[in-house]
C-alpha cells in the first residue's frame, strides 16, 4: 500500500551515478538493437510506464499538497500536479501502444499472389480551390495504376468549367453538386451516390485528396486486403514531396523529418497492433457495403476520416493501416496554413468525443478504442496545458519562490530522472529520429496555439462549423513573420533573463540555495533553445516556387549532336533539372535531351552553370510533361525524409542560429 511505503528510505538511489548507467545502457540497446525488435520494444515501452508510475506514487503519496490550507502557492501547486497528473496517463497510453507495432508489408504480398477476382475500385478526387496542375498531377498519378478494374472520378465541389475540362482531356468521370452541403463529406456522399446508381456499382471506393499522388502499385497492394470480410478500411502513410514548414523556416528541407512522419510512421504502425489504426482522409481504400451501413461518410464532424473508422468498429470491422509509401502529397507550406490545419484536426476530434460514438458512446468498440479516445483528449486539452506551465514554472520561480513540486534538487532527479531519461531515448530510438528533443516540443509548442482553442471549441461548442479548407500551392516568395508567436515566444525568455539576473546579483528576489538556482538555470535554457527554435519556426522563409522537385541522385546521360555526356540527375521537376558530370562537361548555348529510364528523351536548354555542373530548363509538350510526372511518382522516388540523427539535427540548428 502506498501509505505505508517508506519513500525516504530510499531516496539515495537518486544519484546522478546510477542515471548515467541507465542512460548508457539505453543508449547501448538503441545502437545496437533496431526498434523493430519486438522483444527490445516491448521492454523499453514496459520500463517507461514502471518508471512513470513510480514517479507519480511518489508525487501523490510525499508531493500533493492534501489537507494544505489554500494559498496561491498551493493553488499553483495543486493545479500542476493534476495537470502533470494527466498528461503522465498521455505518455503511459502512448508507451502502452508503442509495445507492439504492424508491418503489414509480407501480408499483402501474400495476399496479392493469392488474389484471382479483381474488384471494381471508384478512386474520388475531391477539389474545392486547387489548382489545375495540382489536379492534373494527381489525376495522371491515378492513370498510371496498374490495378486492372477502376474508374477515376474528380469530384468538384466548386462547379469550375475549368475541371470539367481537364476531367475529359484526361478520360476520367467529372461530378459536381448543387450547394456545399457537408464540404468533403458531402461532397464525397454525392459522388457515392452516383456511382451506387450506375448499372456496375464499385466493391471500394479508394480516396486521394486533390494533392496526393498514388504510385503506380496503390491499389495492388491494398485490395488485396479486402479478401478478408472483416477489414473494412485500408489506409496508408502520407508522405510529401514538399517541404513542410518547419523544415524550410530551420534550413533543414534534406536532414529534418516532417512534422507527420512519427504519427504516419510510428503512432498509426503501432495502433494498428492493438486494433485502433484510423484512416486519415486521403490515401486510403473503403468497402462500399460498409460504408451503406454506416450511412455513407460521416459529416458530424470535420474529421469524417477518423469518424469512418470509428463508425466501421461498431460494426465490428478493422481498419489497418498498410506502412508503405504508397502516395506523396503537398505538405502545408506557411505557418498560417499549418495552424489552421491542426486546428480543424482538434476540433473534429473533439466533435468526435462529443458525438454518439465518442468515449461513453454505447456502441461497441475495439478493447482500445475507448483508451484512443481518452489520448485524443489528453493530447488536444492536456499537453498544450502541461506545456504552458513547463514553461511558466522557472519564472514564477524566480520572481515568487514558488515550487511546482515542493521538494529538493536530488529527490526530485532520484523519481523524475528515470523516466525523463527513459522517455526521451526511447522516442528517439522507436521514432529513428523523427521526434526529438526540443524540436518536436518546439514544433508542438507552435501548433498549440491553435490546437488547444479549436479542441475547447468542439468540447463545449462541437455543432456548426465550417469546413476549412487547406491552401496549397500558393506564392511563397517573401519572408513572413508571424509576430503574434513571435513575441509570445520571446516573452518568457525574456522573463528568465530578467529573473536569473535579479537573483545572481546581490539583491536575490526569491531563491537564497544556490543548488535551486543552478538547476532553475538549467531548466530555463533547456526552454530558451525550445522557444528559440519556436521563434525560428514562426518565420516562413521563401522557398522554392517549385514544389515538386524531387532529389533524385540518378546516374544518366546528357545528349547533343551524336554526343554524350555521362551525369547525375541532382533534382529533377516537370519544368527544371540539376545536372552534375561525372567527366566533361558539355559546350553553352547547345539544345540537349535528357535521357532517363524507360527510354525517356526530355528536351532541354542550358539554363545556367552551377559549381560541378548545370541547371537545365525542360523543354516539354503536354504528353511529354505527364511522362515526367509518371517517371517521378512512380514510386521510387520520394523526397520524405525517414529518420535522421541526433548529431545532424544538431548540426542542422546550429547552422540556422548562425544563418
Amino acid at each position: 500500500m502506498l501509505e505505508t511505503f517508506d519513500f525516504a528510505s530510499i531516496e539515495d538511489i537518486g544519484s546522478f551515478g546510477w542515471l548515467g548507467v541507465l542512460a548508457a545502457a539505453l543508449i547501448a540497446l538503441t545502437l545496437m538493437v533496431p526498434p523493430t525488435n519486438r522483444t527490445a520494444r516491448a521492454l523499453v515501452a514496459v520500463l517507461a510506464l514502471a518508471c512513470a508510475l513510480r514517479y507519480q506514487a511518489w508525487r501523490i503519496v510525499e508531493t500533493w499538497p492534501i489537507g494544505r490550507e489554500l494559498t496561491p502557492d498551493i493553488a499553483w501547486q495543486w493545479s500542476f500536479a493534476l495537470v502533470e497528473c494527466a498528461a503522465m496517463l498521455g505518455s503511459s497510453i502512448m508507451w502502452l501502444f508503442q509495445m507492439r507495432f504492424t508491418d503489414r508489408s509480407q501480408q499483402a504480398s501474400d495476399l496479392a499472389a493469392r488474389m484471382t477476382d479483381y474488384p471494381l475500385v471508384d478512386v474520388f478526387v475531391p477539389t474545392y480551390n486547387e489548382s489545375e496542375e495540382i489536379l492534373e498531377r494527381t489525376l495522371t498519378g491515378a492513370l498510371q495504376m496498374d490495378y486492372p478494374r477502376t474508374r477515376i472520378w474528380l469530384l468538384d465541389d466548386k462547379r469550375r468549367p475549368g475541371m470539367a475540362a481537364l476531367a475529359a482531356r484526361l478520360g476520367v468521370g467529372y461530378l459536381m453538386r448543387a450547394d456545399n452541403a457537408h464540404a468533403k463529406a458531402g461532397n464525397m456522399n454525392n459522388g457515392l451516390a452516383h456511382v451506387l446508381a450506375l448499372s456496375e456499382p464499385p466493391d471500394l471506393i479508394a480516396i486521394l485528396d486533390a494533392d496526393f499522388v498514388p504510385a503506380r502499385g496503390f491499389l495492388s497492394r491494398t485490395v488485396p486486403f479486402f479478401t478478408d470480410p472483416g477489414i473494412g478500411l485500408v489506409q496508408t502513410p502520407q508522405h510529401f514531396f514538399n517541404p513542410d514548414p518547419m523544415q524550410v523556416n530551420l534550413m533543414a528541407e534534406r536532414i529534418l523529418p516532417d512534422d507527420q512522419r512519427f504519427a504516419q510512421g510510428v503512432d498509426l504502425p503501432a495502433r494498428d497492433a492493438w486494433g485502433v489504426a484510423t484512416s486519415c482522409g486521403t490515401s486510403s481504400v473503403v468497402r462500399v457495403a460498409s460504408l451503406r451501413a454506416i450511412g455513407g461518410f460521416p459529416y458530424e464532424s470535420v474529421c469524417e476520416d477518423t469518424l469512418t473508422s470509428v463508425k466501421l468498429w461498431t460494426l465490428g470491422q478493422r481498419t489497418v493501416f498498410l506502412n508503405e509509401p504508397l502516395t506523396q502529397g503537398l505538405a502545408v507550406e506557411g505557418v498560417a496554413e499549418l495552424l489552421s490545419q491542426r486546428g480543424r484536426w482538434s476540433l473534429g476530434n473533439m466533435q468526435i468525443l462529443r458525438s454518439e460514438w465518442g468515449l461513453f458512446s454505447r456502441h461497441r468498440m475495439p478493447p482500445l478504442g475507448r483508451l484512443f479516445m481518452v489520448s485524443m483528449f489528453l493530447g488536444t486539452v492536456v499537453s498544450p496545458l502541461m506545456r504552458a506551465m513547463i514553461i511558466a514554472s522557472p519564472a514564477i520561480y524566480l520572481f515568487t519562490g514558488s515550487l511546482a513540486i515542493p521538494t529538493d534538487l536530488s529527490t526530485l532527479f532520484a523519481w523524475l530522472g528515470p523516466f525523463l531519461v527513459v522517455q526521451y531515448i526511447g522516442i528517439v530510438w522507436i521514432s529513428q529520429g523523427t521526434n526529438l528533443p526540443i524540436l518536436s516540443e518546439a514544433a508542438t509548442t507552435l501548433e498549440y496555439f491553435a490546437t488547444f482553442r479549436a479542441g475547447l471549441v468542439g468540447l463545449f461548442r462541437p455543432m456548426g462549423h465550417k469546413f476549412n479548407v487547406t491552401a496549397k500551392g500558393i506564392d511563397r516568395t517573401a519572408v513572413v513573420v508571424h509576430w503574434p508567436f513571435v513575441i509570445a515566444f520571446s516573452i518568457p525568455i525574456a522573463l528568465y533573463i530578467i529573473g536569473l539576473v535579479l537573483n545572481f546579483t546581490a539583491r536575490p528576489l526569491s531563491i537564497a540555495n544556490t543548488e535551486s538556482l543552478i538547476f532553475v538555470s538549467l531548466w530555463c535554457y533547456y526552454n530558451c533553445l525550445m522557444l528559440i527554435l519556436g521563434i525560428y519556426m514562426s518565420i516562413d522563409l521563401p522557398r522554392n516556387d517549385r514544389l515538386d522537385v524531387f532529389h533524385l541522385g540518378l546516374p544518366t546521360r546528357l545528349r547533343a549532336s551524336g554526343r554524350e555526356w555521362s551525369c547525375v540527375v541532382k533534382t529533377l521537376s516537370p519544368t527544371t533539372a540539376a545536372i552534375r558530370f561525372v567527366g566533361s562537361q558539355p559546350p553553352d548555348d547547345t539544345q540537349f535531351e535528357l535521357m532517363l529510364p524507360g527510354g525517356l528523351a526530355l528536351p532541354c536548354r542550358l539554363k545556367e552553370r552551377s559549381r560541378g555542373g548545370i541547371n537545365l530548363a525542360l523543354q516539354l509538350d503536354e504528353t511529354q510533361m505527364r511522362d515526367v510526372v509518371r517517371f517521378l511518382f512512380d514510386g521510387q522516388h520520394f523526397n520524405s525524409v525517414q529518420s535522421c540523427s541526433v548529431p545532424n539535427a544538431l548540426m542542422s540548428v546550429m547552422g540556422r542560429a548562425l544563418r
